[in-house]
């Protein structure tokens, strides 16, 4: 089974806290690790916002490379809009930074 990461957990793996480096090693161990393709917008925002170092840049394409990014398509769509409306319904709403 593949894990899917949301862009907290990436975050926190790169930001530079030590909390970051403690999970770094437990989170990314295990099958191989999935995310949509907003949450790989997400993480080329990072450093494009924040004015990142060569060195950071490159650790962030190392870890890109082993991700499987989620293709889109008419399936995918349907199926989030079915867990939005269901959360919805249960007065847990969720919002497009959750996809």
């Amino acid at each position: 089974m593949k894990k899917s990461y949301s862009t907290l957990v990436l975050f926190l793996i790169y930001s530079k806290k030590t909390l970051a480096q403690s999970l770094t090693a437990s989170i990314l161990k295990g099958p191989y690790p999935v995310i949509n393709f907003t949450i790989l917008e997400e993480l080329y925002h990072w450093p494009l916002a924040n004015n990142w170092s060569e060195i950071r840049k490159r650790k962030l394409e190392e870890c890109v490379r082993n991700l499987f990014v989620i293709p889109y398509d008419a399936e995918i769509c349907r199926k989030w809009a079915e867990v939005t409306v269901e959360a919805k319904q249960k007065g847990r709403p969720l919002s497009l930074k959750d996809a």
